[in-house]
């Protein structure tokens, strides 16, 4: 098995590419469509850095669970595509990297998202049986479809 496994979901958003991309690359936007964040729970985030684009940090606690985290903006490339550096630290510790590709079809976009990270000794069991793409897809598909919302709702 490889020492990573590679998650893809993808799905088409009416609007074209410049409309959605600084929904990505922004993360002061992210909380208006990330499956990472449970609108629930109160939430405490700390913005670093440049505002968006390379260079870009945000990092949250939640108070409830001990929930802890950090993002980093890699990369962008104004408006196809981008990378973000994720580790979740707590409760569990999990290293991901997610890159973004915006395809422009006429007046729509294709948004295909792969996330990539080390395996561990549960990533590796989940993806023996199939659930880790299974999860982490589910994951991804509510995020594009949250954002695929936001972009063509204006939310």
């Amino acid at each position: 098995m490889a020492s990573t496994f590679t998650v893809v979901r993808a799905t088409v958003i009416d609007a074209v590419p410049d409309a959605i991309f600084g929904y990505l690359a922004d993360f002061h936007e992210w909380a208006k469509w990330t499956p990472w964040e449970d609108p629930e729970l109160e939430m405490t985030r700390t913005y670093s850095g440049p505002p968006s684009g390379p260079g870009a940090e945000y990092s949250w606690f939640v108070a409830e669970n001990g929930a802890t985290g950090f993002m980093r903006m890699v990369r962008t490339n104004t408006p196809h595509d981008g990378e973000v550096h994720i580790e979740f630290r707590k409760p569990t510790a999990v290293v991901l990297d997610l890159t973004y590709e915006l395809t422009a079809q006429d007046a729509q976009t294709d948004v295909a998202w792969t996330l990539v990270g080390k395996h561990s000794l549960m990533t590796r069991a989940a993806a023996a049986t199939g659930m880790l793409d299974k999860i982490a897809g589910k994951q991804l598909d509510q995020g594009l479809e949250q954002l695929k919302s936001v972009v063509e709702n204006g939310v």
